[in-house]
């Protein structure tokens, strides 16, 4: 088998939060939970960037996305100017631990009824991301 250079694990760590990306945009993500009424909750789920989970007191979804889109373009720059962006590699690993801790929010405050399948795939897909940014720093 042959070994992987830094930019590899750099591109699978890319690839990673461009899948996060994707599924942060669906409206399958974040959860918001309402009541309908005594006794009586609603579950609705958003895209992790629908403003109206902001508006209710619910920052983490926002959060983890802001964090995804810097942690891509620092990635991105990471890639192509490996050598001169040594700023950009601790930027985007500080990015991601940011998003993974924010993606797990909604577990830690409220509980698995405000977590969805998509909001786990999205927290593993971040720490697999943060997994490959440092195996890339490694080999550098």
């Amino acid at each position: 088998m042959a070994k992987w250079n830094s930019k590899t694990y750099d591109a699978i760590g890319i690839a990673c939060l461009m899948v996060v990306l994707i599924l942060e945009l669906l409206p399958l993500g974040a959860v918001m939970i309402v009541a309908a009424g005594p006794g009586e909750h609603i579950k609705r789920t958003f895209s992790y960037f629908d403003l109206t989970l902001a508006g209710n007191a619910d920052f983490a979804p926002i959060i983890t996305g802001i964090f995804t889109v810097a942690a891509i373009l620092l990635s991105i720059i990471t890639l192509f100017r490996s050598e001169q962006a040594e700023i950009c590699k601790m930027a985007a690993v500080v990015c991601k631990v940011i998003a993974v801790i924010s993606s797990l929010a909604p577990l830690l405050f409220f509980g698995h009824r405000w977590m969805t399948l998509t909001s786990y795939a999205i927290s593993v897909m971040l720490a697999v991301s943060v997994y490959f940014q440092a195996a890339a720093n490694d080999k550098r």
